[in-house]
């Protein structure tokens, strides 16, 4: 019988930082965040988003910071080729970067709504959708989601991605989930929310709204839920 040289806790099996899952690493704890970093992105052929489209930025707001990261919009890709949606609905466009990673992975009858508050970063996001030949597959909302939400009456989606107000989470899965066709993937970014959420009790209002969200769907056994500490933290829901 085979016996590991250290024991195994709960937490040391999930997240490749750990010390029994850098048992054979050679470097620091510096160089195994870049050298992780650096693997991930090598073989899930993520790409700098400045390589990838043709972008406008938004003055002050970095892409870096701002928007989703090449690996979690990789990940949002892989779901869309595996799901191939009709129809996607987005809450929070920015500057529409996730937007035109799902447009690119759409099936060829495939559309995308998505949902932007403010005006200035609807027309960067038009521009970018426009320079990047992917106009015909976005339809961009510009306005509070819900309030522009009731306009869609009765619309279904196969697939929608919340990236909107993150004190808002519960309302918006809330209001949300009813759009949900079942079969349908409901993914949330920025679930761990600079890590507010593992506090007893978040120091934020957005780390309150999010944690609030988490603690409605930890019961909800009509969905069948992953969450994913990628970046900022990433929720998968299959709706059955």
């Amino acid at each position: 019988m085979i016996e590991s040289s250290q024991s195994l806790s709960f937490e040391e099996s999930i997240l490749p930082v750990q010390s029994i899952n850098r048992e054979y690493f050679d470097g620091s704890d510096e160089s195994l965040i870049k050298a992780l970093a650096h693997i991930t992105c090598q073989f899930s052929a993520s790409q700098n988003p400045s390589e990838e489209f043709n972008l406008q930025e938004a003055q002050g707001f970095t892409t870096e910071l701002f928007a989703s990261n090449p690996l979690s919009l990789r990940l949002l890709q892989m779901l869309i080729f595996l799901k191939k949606p009709k129809k996607v609905l987005e809450i929070g466009t920015f500057i529409g970067l996730s937007t035109m990673c799902m447009a690119k992975c759409l099936p060829e009858d495939g559309q995308i709504v998505t949902l932007e508050k403010f005006d200035y970063f609807c027309r960067i996001a038009e521009q970018n959708f426009q320079n990047n030949g992917l106009s015909d597959k976005i339809k961009i909302i510009e306005g509070d989601a819900f309030e522009e939400l009731k306009k869609l009456q009765s619309e279904k989606f196969d697939f929608i991605f919340l990236d909107g107000n993150k004190e808002k989470y519960k309302e918006y899965f809330e209001l949300l989930e009813p759009y949900l066709e079942d079969g349908g993937l409901f993914v949330v970014d920025d679930v761990l929310f600079h890590g507010d959420v593992l506090n007893e009790i978040p120091k934020t209002e957005k780390g309150r709204g999010v944690k609030d969200f988490l603690e409605t769907v930890k019961s909800r056994e009509d969905y069948i839920k992953i969450l994913l500490p990628i970046r900022n933290g990433m929720m998968l829901m299959y709706k059955r």
